[in-house]
């Protein structure tokens, strides 16, 4: 469980080979964290989704509806569709450990465009 207010490194869910295929990632299958600070960030940059997506990190993760690698960051983002889109970034620390970065809301034409440009891929149908 996600403890989303304490200063806690949380465990949120695993790089499943799945994805890693899917993407053609190289990684290992490995787990994946929210630190402190990401928590924080979330919760002031994106606070709508914070408190009412937070709790939802390890089924964004473990089932999403789409996948893809940031262009330019090269951080793997999990999109899963809910009333709205939601897009959680998953980027490696220097230590290469996986942490939870952002987690916003992404429009529907922005997932169309990057379904059309080849950035994500489609998991779910």
């Amino acid at each position: 469980m996600i403890n989303k207010y304490s200063s806690t490194t949380d465990f949120v869910g695993v790089l499943d080979i799945k994805i890693i295929n899917k993407l053609n990632l190289d990684f290992e299958p490995q787990n994946i964290y929210i630190g402190s600070t990401n928590k924080k960030h979330i919760r002031k940059k994106h606070n709508e989704e914070f408190e009412k997506y937070i709790d939802k990190l390890p089924e964004i993760i473990k089932e999403p509806t789409y996948v893809g690698v940031h262009p330019s960051r090269g951080g793997i983002e999990f999109i899963k569709e809910f009333d709205k889109n939601v897009l959680v970034a998953v980027r490696a620390s220097r230590k290469d450990t996986l942490f939870v970065r952002s987690l916003y809301y992404i429009s529907y034409s922005k997932v169309e465009k990057y379904l059309e440009e080849g950035t994500i891929k489609k998991i779910k149908p």
